[in-house]
Parts: structure tokens; C-alpha cells; sequence
């Protein structure tokens, strides 16, 4: 049996909703990997977003047997392949907080349709990868 050494995602999802119990168990309501956008609006130039997601950004970072300090951020990609301003935290994995979460707001720019991502990375080395799959309405007239 091999032992883990390094960090490695323990759960990564996008919702709706996350609510934490007194107990302290997570409810994660809404799990989303695709959505169905009918644009406000042709941008041509790709200047303005042709719509907006709102979304929760779910994630849990085990430590495996490493005890030390991370940078763990999430980048979003968009389907042209542009990465967005990465979003970073720092944590330190110990014996008595052997994980870490990430819960995160998210408002999606919607400049086009196509596979948008979320590169999860601990000191800049990507973990996972979380898809959200966004195609226009039929009835948008874009496509």
C-alpha cells in the first residue's frame, strides 16, 4: 500500500449552494457542470460578457502525509484558453488540521460558449481541473 505524500483534492465541485450544519457536516445543494445561457446581448468584440453565472465554487484539499505550509489557489480559464487573476490562499497542514476548504462566491464573465474551467493548484503544481460546460439557448440566435 503506497502512502499519499503530497496534497491531493479530496472533493472540487461548482453549486448552487453550501451550507455547514452545527455539527459541522457540508450540504452542497445544486451540483452544476453544464448550463443552458441565453445571452442579454451580441458583443462581437468580446469586450462585454454576453451574460453572468452566479455559482459556488466548492473545494477540499487533503494534505496526505506532508505538515507543512501551501499556496492553494483556483484559476478560471475560459474556453478561449485566457486564464483569469488566480485566486490564492495559504494554509498549513498539521496533525490536528490535516485539510483544508476553499468555499468561494463565483460570477462568471460569459463571453462565449464552450468548456470554462477552474484549475485548482497547491505552489502552483494544478490538482484537478473542474468543467462547466456553458452553451447558448437555441432560441439566443448565437451560437
Amino acid at each position: 500500500m503506497s502512502t499519499v505524500t503530497e496534497p491531493y483534492v479530496g472533493l472540487a465541485v461548482l453549486c448552487d449552494r453550501v451550507t455547514v450544519r452545527e455539527d459541522g457536516a457540508v450540504d452542497i445543494m445544486g451540483i452544476v457542470d453544464g448550463v443552458m445561457l441565453e445571452p442579454e446581448h451580441s458583443d462581437t468584440l468580446g469586450v462585454q460578457p454576453s451574460g453572468t453565472i452566479e455559482l459556488t465554487l466548492l473545494v477540499n484539499v487533503r494534505a496526505g502525509s506532508d505538515r507543512q505550509r501551501h499556496t492553494l489557489s483556483v484559476t478560471g480559464v475560459y474556453p478561449s484558453g485566457r486564464a483569469g487573476e488566480a485566486i490564492t490562499r495559504e494554509v498549513e497542514f498539521t496533525d490536528d488540521l490535516p485539510g483544508a476548504w476553499l468555499e468561494m462566491p463565483l460570477t462568471i464573465e460569459v463571453h462565449e460558449p464552450g468548456i470554462y474551467h477552474f484549475d485548482v493548484a497547491s505552489d502552483g503544481h494544478v490538482l484537478t481541473r473542474i468543467p462547466l460546460h456553458v452553451v447558448w439557448s437555441l432560441g439566443s440566435g448565437l451560437r
